[in-house]
C-alpha cells in the first residue's frame, strides 16, 4: 500500500468506528427514553454491520501501518489516526457492554408481587 492508501483506509476506518459509537449512543439515548425498550433485530443487526466494516478495515491494513509510511508527516498523521481508532474502539466496547448489561438486567427473574404473582400460578398447574 502508498503511504495515501494507508491514510485513506485509516479515515475510512475512523469514520466506520465513530458510525459505530454514535450508533451505540442512539441505541443508549432511545434506552433512557423508554425504560422498557430494548434493541431490536434489526438494530442489532446494523451494529453487526457496522462491525463487520470495521473488522474488515482493520483485516486490510498492514501490520504495523505507520511504520510503512516513508513521509514523516504522514506518519504522525498515521499514528494520530490510529490512536484516535484506538479510542472510538474502546468508546464502541464500552458502550456495547453497558447495552448488553442493561438488557441482561431486565431479563432476570421477577421479583416483589410479580414473582408471587408468579409463583401462585405455578402452584396452580
Amino acid at each position: 500500500m502508498s503511504d495515501q492508501e494507508i491514510i485513506a483506509a485509516l479515515v475510512k476506518g475512523r469514520e466506520r468506528c465513530r458510525q459505530l459509537v454514535q450508533f451505540y449512543g442512539q441505541l443508549h439515548a432511545a434506552i433512557q427514553e423508554d425504560e422498557s425498550a430494548a434493541p431490536g433485530r434489526e438494530s442489532l443487526e446494523t451494529a453487526n454491520r457496522i462491525l463487520t466494516q470495521v473488522l474488515l478495515f482493520l483485516r486490510s491494513l498492514p501490520r504495523k501501518p505507520s511504520r510503512e509510511i516513508a513521509d514523516g508527516v504522514a506518519r504522525e498523521d498515521a499514528e494520530r489516526l490510529l490512536r484516535e481508532i484506538g479510542d472510538l474502539l474502546e468508546c464502541a466496547m464500552v458502550a456495547e457492554r453497558e447495552l448488553r448489561n442493561r438488557v441482561s438486567a431486565r431479563s432476570t427473574a421477577p421479583a416483589g408481587a410479580v414473582r408471587d404473582s408468579a409463583l401462585r400460578m405455578y402452584a396452580r398447574t
